[in-house]
């Protein structure tokens, strides 16, 4: 079964502001190093750059969230150019939680940019791993030794789902 990740505005925002900087800045340093007559290092770094802003534009599609997929008695999480797959033997509890990034820091984590990505701790989860599209709610699965969150759009038909795979 496939569920699409949850449409944020917040993150949709943040996304296009943020790329539209980086494609703008990279063309205008491309723009400016093709008018430029001395071929020195000025040239090369303004080219350096242009390309540089405009392959991060690229590379940030790394950490889209694409799908979540439950098959096989597993979590398989679509995300940017390949997949996560998570192994749903052993989950002890799958919650619905709300506001779920409340007092969360980023420990070694991307948020904003297409998603809400990698290792966050909170005080009520401790260290988890997102794989989310909103802040508003999610969907909090609990191994012994590792938690997972994700935003599904239809939350109610993942727990069921993710409940008969076990």
């Amino acid at each position: 079964m496939t569920f699409r990740p949850v449409a944020s505005t917040q993150v949709a925002v943040t996304t296009i502001v943020a790329l539209s900087i980086l494609v703008a800045l990279g063309i205008l340093f491309l723009v400016i190093q093709h008018q430029t007559r001395d071929r020195g290092i000025t040239h090369h770094t303004l080219l350096f750059v242009g390309c540089l802003l405009l392959f991060l534009a690229a590379g940030s599609l790394g950490f889209r969230i694409r799908s979540y997929e439950i098959n096989s008695g597993n979590l398989i999480i679509h995300a940017g150019f390949g997949k996560k797959v998570v192994p749903l033997a052993g989950l002890k509890s799958v919650s619905l939680e709300e506001n779920p990034f409340a007092g969360a820091t980023k420990d070694a984590a991307m948020a904003g940019v297409w998603s809400y990505y990698g290792a966050f701790s909170s005080t009520k989860f401790g260290l988890f791993h997102a794989y989310a599209t909103t802040t508003a709610r999610g969907v909090m699965l609990t191994w012994p030794d590792k938690k997972v969150l994700v935003t599904p759009d239809n939350t109610s038909h993942f727990l069921q789902s993710v409940k008969q795979a076990q």
